[in-house]
């Protein structure tokens, strides 16, 4: 067949799967186009999306060296809301660094006043309020031909992104993956007895993954995930890690006290409510009977008032948003990082590293930002045993300054202003390429 020939002569299977996988159907006269995309498991649209974006040619672009950005987010991205938010605030704050221009589009919390927008974003960056995720059709159809690039974030936007699409516009389109979703959920699972089978875990990552086809490139957090959108056919997949600057906290070992966790906690089901809970009921018990009931555990962060209710007992003190973090960095002998289930790379970590505030953490995240325990972390895969590596950092002075400066020598090297100017500098050079 003529499609069949044009597909497996001009196209390449890793940018344009859907069709690699209907070609595949197409000896086979019983399924009629639409029950082959529905026998694949594909959609329609993801289709069309493909056979677009392999036929159209690239929208025109401006010669001059500054470039009209659409940025696709949930929300504004401030700093205080974690969740790979304050990553997509510095990836903006440096593209306009770099002399382009930004037009930022919230999907799902887009009506915020205009002085809370613009508390940590730069005047400069277009915002576009009451549109949300409604509005973006409308406003692609009028606006999307003053852009050379889109920047979308999150599977779900980048979904909502393609359905959105005039007919016949192909944009040039970098998807940043900030987590691949999905092993939140798999994570997840799997604590709680119920993990998926190897089947099942390849399907929810093919799925996610797909959603990528067509564009120029994909971002990932970590080169861990990277690998995992490289494995399931991305080639062009680049690592834009967290930027965090070296403050070192200046108290010394005995002059501190405590244990410190910082982030926001939305509800118990959330991987930092989940975490806190669990220290909070299993850990910090165990941590008492051996240094005492002085010891204090100390939570940095917007708290749901239904999950304070539940969370609250004697030796823990909730700090509730703190518009510096700096006193409590100082204070604080420990970083706890809980988290059981959780994607992407955890921003707490690299923080608190970077404040000067040795870290005991899970095997997970352990894993996520690719740290060896002992040398610049510890990890405890239990109650018995993350308590176990809590007690013993806090008590003894020598350990306690070795994982200090080999934490910040990781963060130094890994999530410098330069690391992270050039290598989203090259992630737009490559997507802009003809």
């Amino acid at each position: 067949m003529a499609i069949e020939s044009f597909i497996k002569k001009k196209l390449t299977e890793r940018d344009h799967p859907h069709l690699f996988q209907l070609v595949r159907t197409l000896g086979k006269p019983r399924y009629a186009f639409k029950d082959r995309v529905k026998y694949l498991g594909l959609r329609v649209r993801d289709v069309e999306f493909d056979l677009f974006d392999a036929v159209l040619p690239d929208e025109p672009r401006a010669a001059e060296t500054t470039k009209r950005i659409l940025f696709i987010e949930d929300r504004v991205p401030h700093h205080h809301l974690g969740s790979g938010y304050p990553r997509s605030n510095e990836m903006i704050a440096e593209l306009l660094r770099q002399g382009h221009s930004v037009t930022l589009y919230p999907m799902t919390f887009w009506d915020e006043d205009e002085a809370s927008v613009y508390s940590d974003i730069d005047r400069e960056v277009d915002v576009i309020l009451r549109e949300g995720r409604g509005g973006l059709k409308q406003f692609l159809r009028e606006r999307l031909s003053e852009f050379d690039l889109v920047l979308v974030s999150r599977p779900h936007n980048m979904e909502t992104l393609k359905f959105s699409l005039p007919r016949g516009r192909r944009p040039r389109i970098v998807y940043d993956a900030e987590a691949l979703f999905c092993i939140r959920d798999i994570e997840q699972r799997r604590m709680e007895g119920s993990p998926l089978s190897p089947r099942a875990v390849r399907r929810m990552i093919r799925r996610e993954v797909r959603l990528t086809s067509g564009s120029r490139c994909v971002i990932s957090v970590s080169d861990a995930e990277g690998k995992k959108f490289a494995e399931y056919g991305n080639t062009k997949v680049f690592t834009l890690a967290h930027l965090v600057t070296p403050r070192p906290t200046p108290r010394p070992f005995a002059a501190r006290e405590g244990f410190l966790f910082a982030g926001p906690i939305w509800n118990l089901q959330t991987p930092n409510g989940n975490a806190v809970s669990w220290f909070i009921a299993e850990v910090l018990p165990l941590i008492i009977k051996c240094l005492g009931p002085e010891v204090k555990f100390y939570v940095a962060g917007h708290c749901d008032p239904a999950a304070l209710g539940e969370l609250q007992m004697a030796g823990v003190e909730f700090l509730g948003c703190l518009d510096d973090l700096v006193p409590a960095y100082d204070r604080a002998r420990v970083f706890v990082a809980p988290a059981r289930f959780a994607a992407g790379v955890p921003l707490k970590i690299y923080d608190a590293a970077a404040h000067g505030v040795p870290i005991v953490t899970t095997p997970l995240l352990a894993s996520q930002v690719s740290w060896k325990a002992g040398p610049e972390l510890l990890v405890g895969g239990d109650a018995a045993e993350f308590a176990t590596e809590c007690v013993r950092l806090y008590t003894d002075s020598a350990l306690w300054e070795g994982l200090r400066d080999n934490a910040l020598a990781r963060v130094t090297a890994e999530c410098s202003r330069k690391v992270f100017a050039d290598r989203l500098e090259n992630i737009i050079d490559e997507a802009l390429k003809d």
